[in-house]
């Protein structure tokens, strides 16, 4: 009896210290795989990849977006036209500016604005191809500051924001950042929609680049400009047959419903992923990628030569605005754009 319990003993002992080895063994895999990839270049890894289905399907996703942005911009000039302004005096019609003053050189020499001036009486109407939300709001003879409230509106909504939009972007990723700015485009009023809009159009440039091999680069605009020009025939097609300016502005936003695709889809930088060391996120992206590309590529020819690489220095918006090379930069893009 006593020997058989020594044989059990030494089963037991063997089966735990294969056991142990195991673990040991298991763990000693798992590290070294974080270690690959933790350690790969982000440009190697598209390069190898080259320009298959799924980077090829992110980059069109990401400068698809461009038809929303061009629908939102274009969509402006219908919602808030100009009404058409009249004003009588003595059963006539003399000139007025589009602040309903009278002009000066009349036959009548009157000076003020019409229908405050005695005798006069202003007529004002939608233009005839829509409805305008100036007259509904009654700012029609209001300066011009306000009438084109709705695109400044939208401008400098972009402008305030979207730096500091870029920097969450920075620190918590494109994907998340771009899928929140599109959701506040389709639900939310003109400011944040040029806040969201401009964000999301920033962000999915940056994440094109990010998502192509370097060689395929030169092609981003293509799919940019085909996006923008469909945004601008939809706005124009549906001016056709829609007359109110709130439906107007409600159809040319509905094909933001895709926004479901972009939520199941849109990829993560890989660049942003392996900078800031998101393992199981980057195995993720590369399981994905080799899925949908039928292809599997060798990591270790992915990895970094010599030491990886020191974190950046990143600049802070005070520093830019200290560059005089900077502001002249910013100053000519913002002219173009």
């Amino acid at each position: 009896m006593v020997a058989v319990t020594h044989d059990s003993l030494d089963i037991n002992s063997a089966r735990l210290r294969n056991k142990s080895l195991s673990i040991r063994t298991t763990q000693n895999d798992s590290d070294d795989e974080r270690n690959l990839y933790e350690n790969l270049d982000p440009d190697k890894l598209m390069n190898e990849y080259g320009l298959g289905r799924y980077q090829f399907f992110g980059y069109f996703l990401c400068e698809w977006i461009n038809f929303f942005y061009s629908a939102a911009v274009y969509v402006m000039p219908y919602v808030e036209a100009n009404p058409i302004l009249k004003c009588e005096y003595e059963n006539e019609t003399i000139a007025i500016d589009e602040s309903c003053w009278i002009v000066q050189n009349n036959n009548y020499s009157l000076s003020g604005k019409c229908d405050s001036v005695h005798g006069t009486k202003l007529e004002v109407r939608d233009p005839e191809f829509s409805t305008t939300l100036i007259l509904e709001f009654g700012i029609s003879c209001s300066s011009f500051l306000w009438k084109e409230a709705g695109l400044t509106a939208f401008t400098v909504g972009a402008v305030f924001t979207v730096p500091f939009m870029s920097a969450l972007a920075d620190e918590y990723g494109r994907r998340p950042i771009a899928l929140v700015a599109i959701i506040v485009a389709e639900l939310d009023d003109v400011p944040l929609i040029g806040t969201s809009f401009k964000t999301y159009y920033s962000l999915c440039s940056i994440l094109t680049c990010e998502l192509l091999p370097s060689g395929s680069r030169a092609w981003i605009t293509l799919v940019q400009t085909i996006a923008w020009v469909f945004g601008m025939f939809w706005v124009g097609i549906l001016s056709l047959f829609i007359k109110k300016w709130r439906l107007m502005y409600f159809a040319s936003a509905s094909p933001g419903i895709l926004f479901i695709v972009y939520w199941l889809y849109l990829p993560e930088s890989p660049y942003y992923l392996i900078q800031h060391g998101k393992y199981k996120e980057t195995k993720n992206y590369i399981e994905i990628a080799n899925r949908w590309n039928n292809k599997k590529v060798d990591l270790n020819k992915c990895v970094y030569n010599g030491p990886p690489p020191v974190e950046e220095h990143r600049e802070t918006i005070a520093d830019m605005l200290k560059s005089p090379q900077m502001l002249k930069l910013l100053f000519i893009n913002g002219f173009i754009q």
